[in-house]
């Protein structure tokens, strides 16, 4: 009997705190309203390749002198259609590689990309990652020989 308490109390518990409130506003077509907007991401890149390898994205809420970090996505993860933020002062960076002056053949792309989220609307920003740093390739010929 105990048993049977003990596992209707846990199953009882358990439902209570996977119960979880839905944003409010219309979910179908990813209207905010509230305090609450959404934003669109449009990534791209000057890369060489069309994808970035490697990549990490990250959003910060800006409050006075300070950034808080609020989103983060890496390359194996997927960035959602839709963000839903707070009403505030964004910034958005990109970054793939490894920050160097000059490099052989490691390439480094940076962008960044500032906005501003309102309650109850939608914010599109276009978020373009560039080459940062140099890559340096030497070449040897059969000329080097006769220097």
């Amino acid at each position: 009997m105990k048993r049977l308490l003990y596992i209707l109390l846990c199953s009882a518990l358990l439902s209570l705190t996977s119960c979880v409130e839905s944003p409010k506003g219309d979910n179908n077509n990813n209207i905010p309203d509230g305090e609450k907007g959404v934003l669109t991401l449009n990534i791209s890149s000057r890369a060489a390749e069309s994808a970035l390898p490697d990549f990490t994205l990250c959003i910060y809420q800006k409050g006075g002198a300070s950034e808080m970090l609020v989103r983060k996505y890496s390359a194996g993860d997927e960035i959602p259609e839709y963000i839903w933020l707070l009403e505030g002062n964004y910034t958005a960076t990109i970054e793939s590689g490894r920050a160097e002056a000059a490099s052989f053949g490691n390439s480094y792309y940076f962008g960044k990309s500032d906005f501003t989220i309102k309650g109850g609307e939608r914010c599109k920003v276009d978020l373009v990652a560039t080459l940062q740093n140099i890559p340096v390739e030497v070449v040897f010929d059969e000329s080097i020989k006769e220097g």
